[in-house]
This record gives structure tokens, sequence and C-alpha cells, in this order.
């Protein structure tokens, strides 16, 4: 494990900070991700600039440990603050040395996203059985413009959900 210069009890310090901000993200039921700067400013043990190549081999390091365990990439979670609002490149790049197929990197993401919630307990919103919502519990509200269809399910499942609520 590259500890990038630290003492590995410090890394190590900063893998479980990490990980525990992730997890309890996870397993809330909405405002799952986060962005790289808040998640890095949420590290105290090394203090990370969101651009830091140790910060994101740190992710790295996360997520290929919580997908050995079958929980999924848990840095699927950390994503641009401002326009796409998805993880950046690394996260594919990682997910592909992993042996996932990243070709369509939308649905992806939205599965390992749902992966990631499944695993730490949250129920992510109402599951509904309607088709075509499978993912949208799951799917960040940022990337929804990505796709007409999808915007179009999202239509329907806050629809459904305010009925639901009623």
């Amino acid at each position: 494990m590259n500890t990038w210069g630290y003492e590995p009890q410090v890394w190590r310090r900063a893998l479980a900070e990490g990980s525990k901000v992730l997890m309890d993200r996870a397993s809330r039921r909405a405002n799952q991700t986060i962005s790289y700067s808040e998640l890095a400013g949420q590290i105290k043990s090394i203090c990370f600039n969101a651009e830091d190549t140790d910060f994101h081999d740190l992710l790295g390091q996360i997520s290929e440990v919580e997908s050995q365990a079958g929980r999924g990439m848990l840095s699927v979670l950390v994503v641009h603050k401002n326009g796409d609002q998805m993880p950046g490149r690394g996260f594919f790049e990682l997910g592909k040395a992993l042996g996932y197929n990243v070709r369509d990197e939308l649905k992806f993401w939205t599965e390992e996203f749902s992966k990631v919630l499944d695993a730490h307990g949250s129920k992510g919103g109402a599951h509904l059985n309607a088709p075509g919502l499978e993912y949208l519990p799951f799917f960040p509200l940022g990337a929804i413009d990505k796709n007409r269809r999808i915007t179009e399910i999202a239509a329907r499942y806050l629809r459904a959900m305010s009925k639901i609520s009623k």
C-alpha cells in the first residue's frame, strides 16, 4: 500500500476517516453524494486538497477494499461539486482496472451507486416496482439532464413519491 510518504499509522487513520464519512453518507436516505473538496476537508489526520494525487489514491484504496469485499466502489459517492456532479476520470479508470465494464459510464455509475447504498443500509427513498424506476431512488439529481429518458423517469418518480407521501 502506497502511503505517499506519510507514516503508515497516519495513512491508515486517514483511510478510516474517509471510509467512515463515505459509509455514513451511504447510510443516509438522501444527500448521499459528497464533493471532493468537502470530503478532503473532513479527513483530519492528513491535510488534503481535493486535487491532490495522494487524496485520489486514498479514495482508490478505499474503493478497492470495499469492492473486493463485495460492497461496491465506495468512492462512487464522491463527485464534482460543479458541472456534471459525477465522479472524476480516476473513478472510471479504477473501475476498469478492477474488471468492471465501464463503457457506459452513466450505467456503471448508477449500478455502483445502488450497490454501495444497498451494502450500507440506505433505503435511498421508496423503492417502487414500476419499470424504469429501479435506479432513480439512488440517482444523483445533477446527472438527470444527461438523458431525456431519465428526466421523464424522474418526473414519473417524483409524481409517484408525492402520492405516497400524502
